[in-house]
């Protein structure tokens, strides 16, 4: 499997059935964030609130303060972990463009994102795995090639921040839920190498060895905010996965055929119509989808200009804040499955026997790209009072966190 990347088309809606803007139940200041990160570095010492955004476990939107402020709201609920403020500053450098890289002599932004590819040398080795071998003999060979290390790759911000662990771990558990090494027992919901295993019963093969190279990408299937004159709020977001067949073209280069394969789609479909269940069982997945609410918002606040309609200076939070380290590897092992099955099927002239292998090798990528966004702006009175109780609700200028009053 190759990479899978991760893509956004972001529609601006009204208020929408499902979570009402007036579920929100806390509240966090950007202002109080950037003094207080002036006085403390993240990951050594400073206060938890600090260190965990102010206890929010979801950011649901925010609020643009005339008085100097710009006020995230959200929920604060105890039963999840409170979002990191080292990620929600990552969103933010990457809304407002402060990852750059210099390319050809231009400085060139990129979504944030990872991938983990096998090296091009792999994949050449891996086509010829079977030539002039036995079945076995091919079999072990690519098992072999596979469990070549392969890079991991991080764009849109340094390697080494939690926000790109966690795509990384994403990325990584993704490929043994395609291969089917990894088993989320949710019915309807069968892995690739099992949906071609059952192809291939069905129709009856030869000997012969089958492999398979199909690219998946996330990008979000649905994604809704409410825009009012001071405000912003994400009511829902929708991720899908998606994927486009590949094959090995000139110098070992991957390249897409615009299609998808019958059967990795058919497991795309299951996989985001699942979604919620499947995060629900792989925590990386939730956190993932966080992240990505994170992304969204924090490009809007760029694009709403918030902080300037605030009056507020978002050096700190963009520029001179230090990040801490996390561990992101730099290669990881290639992640191989080889499964198959055997048939005897009589005929006029004695016993066939069948032997299918089915191997699977590859990497996957992600990438959040906010570019396509598709916005309408209309009124909501909701969000509009949800606004003005947020506000009301602060205790004193100076509260980095509160809670909103009903």
């Amino acid at each position: 499997m190759r990479p899978f990347a991760f893509a956004l088309a972001l529609l601006v809606v009204s208020p929408i059935a499902g979570r009402p803007a007036s579920a929100a139940t806390h509240a966090v200041s950007l202002r109080v964030l950037s003094d207080a990160l002036t006085r403390c570095r993240l990951g050594a010492g400073c206060p938890p609130a600090v260190e965990r955004l102010g206890g929010l476990s979801t950011v649901a939107g925010f609020v643009v303060d005339r008085t100097g402020d710009v006020v995230l709201f959200g929920d604060a609920d105890t039963d999840r972990a409170a979002l990191r403020t080292e990620d929600w500053l990552v969103a933010l450098r990457s809304g407002f463009r402060r990852y750059v890289a210099r390319e050809n002599g231009k400085l060139v932004w990129s979504p944030l994102g990872c991938s983990i590819d096998p090296e091009p040398d792999v994949l050449v080795d891996l086509q010829r795995a079977s030539a002039g071998r036995s079945l076995d003999a091919a079999i072990d060979r690519w098992t072999h090639v596979c469990a070549r290390s392969q890079r991991v790759v991080v764009t849109g911000m340094p390697q080494r921040l939690h926000f790109a662990r966690v795509l990384v771990t994403a990325d990584y558990d993704l490929k043994r839920l395609v291969d089917g090494s990894d088993d989320l027992e949710l019915p309807g919901l069968t892995s690739v190498v099992g949906l071609a295993l059952q192809a291939i019963r069905q129709a009856g093969p030869a000997a012969r060895a089958f492999a398979l190279m199909n690219r998946f990408w996330f990008t979000i299937g649905q994604a809704r905010l409410a825009i009012d004159t001071d405000a912003v709020e994400l009511e829902t977001l929708r991720v899908r996965l998606m994927t486009e067949e590949q094959m090995l073209g000139r110098h070992g280069r991957v390249v897409g055929t615009n299609t998808a394969s019958p059967l990795a789609d058919t497991f795309a479909q299951a996989f985001s119509m699942r979604w919620d269940e499947i995060a629900a069982r792989r925590p990386v997945y939730a956190e993932m989808a966080s992240l990505f609410r994170l992304a969204v918002l924090a490009r809007a606040i760029a694009e709403e200009h918030a902080f300037e309609r605030a009056r507020l200076d978002p050096g700190v939070l963009l520029d001179s804040a230090a990040l801490p380290e996390d561990d992101v590897p730099s290669g990881l092992p290639g992640r191989s499955r080889v499964v198959g099955f055997e048939t005897e099927t009589p005929t006029t002239r004695g016993i066939l026997r069948s032997t299918v292998r089915l191997p699977s090798c590859g990497g996957v990528d992600l990438s959040v790209d906010l570019a396509r966004a598709e916005v309408r702006r209309e009124t909501s009175p909701a969000l509009h009072a949800l606004t003005r109780r947020i506000l009301a609700s602060r205790p004193t200028p100076d509260a980095l966190q509160w809670s909103i009053d009903s």
